[in-house]
């Protein structure tokens, strides 16, 4: 994924239990940053 730098489609799964007081969409959104700052 690092040699491509972005170049392709991708997908996030969220396959885990919500705790209480975040819902989905927190719980994508912080997934979403976590990727291109693990990939960098």
């Amino acid at each position: 994924m690092r040699k491509e730098r972005g170049k392709f489609p991708a997908d996030i799964e969220f396959e885990y239990k919500i705790p209480e007081g975040p819902n989905a969409v927190t719980g994508v959104s912080k997934c979403v940053q976590f990727c291109p700052a693990t990939l960098a």
